[in-house]
């Protein structure tokens, strides 16, 4: 159970840092962002 919570964790990760990058790159501000990923 643990080595697949660890897997889902891990797998969450490259989508967070493109999520950081994109809206860095962009200079999007938080309130944009939101209504983008809903």
């Amino acid at each position: 159970m643990a080595i697949l919570f660890t897997m889902q964790r891990v797998g969450q990760v490259p989508a967070a840092l493109y999520f950081i990058f994109r809206e860095d790159r962009f200079r999007w501000d938080a309130t944009i962002s939101e209504k983008i990923s809903e």
